[in-house]
């Protein structure tokens, strides 16, 4: 016999869902570390960047139509710049999916491979083109991802940063939505509640 809900259980579960919410996003940010942490050795500052990298794409509502990957296309990956988090990003990414997108990942070694990506991971060695980079970005409708002081300030949408010897992140949506791209409101509240 298969369990079934109580009805007048409903009410109860309604009155909580931001909570529901937050504890649901927070598990899911912390699958993939939690996996890696299921290894014989903890996983590394690299590693777990990888992993949010990837749950990041998860929690992108719409992508601007220039940069929306046609139904059952690739949603790529790409990095700028040789880094332990991108070296990390092509152990962590391929071969995963996200809406039916199967995920693919490639260097960007000039502002004409940005093309196509949906996902730009930008090393902290890049800093003397960061502007450049991030307009263009921009204008294809990329999100992106950095390492780095003052990434969002210059334009980044979501910049890792270091606190109580953890990795946590900070996300400035104004430049994600002149970029025409809709984070989800529930990745949006992240940064607030730590």
């Amino acid at each position: 016999m298969s369990p079934t809900l109580d009805h007048r259980k409903r009410p109860a579960l309604r009155r909580r869902p931001f909570v529901v919410w937050v504890a649901l996003l927070v598990a899911g940010l912390t699958w993939a570390a939690g996996e890696l942490a299921a290894a014989d050795h903890p996983p590394t500052d690299a590693q777990v960047k990888a992993a949010f990298i990837y749950r990041f794409a998860t929690f992108i509502e719409e992508w601007p139509a220039a940069n929306r990957p046609a139904a059952e296309a690739p949603i790529t990956f790409g990095y700028l710049g040789d880094d332990p988090v991108a070296e990390a990003m092509t152990n962590a990414i391929p071969g995963k999916i996200i809406r039916g997108h199967p995920l693919v990942i490639r260097r960007c070694a000039t502002l004409d491979d940005l093309k196509g990506c949906q996902v730009l991971f930008v090393s902290p060695a890049e800093k003397r083109n960061l502007r450049e980079v991030l307009e263009t970005a921009k204008a294809l409708g990329i999100l992106t991802v950095g390492d780095a002081a003052h990434f969002t300030e210059v334009g980044g949408m979501i910049n890792f940063v270091p606190r109580n010897n953890k990795v946590h992140f900070e996300i400035n949506n104004d430049n994600a939505e002149q970029a025409k791209i809709k984070i989800s409101s529930e990745l949006l509240k992240i940064p607030k509640q730590r």
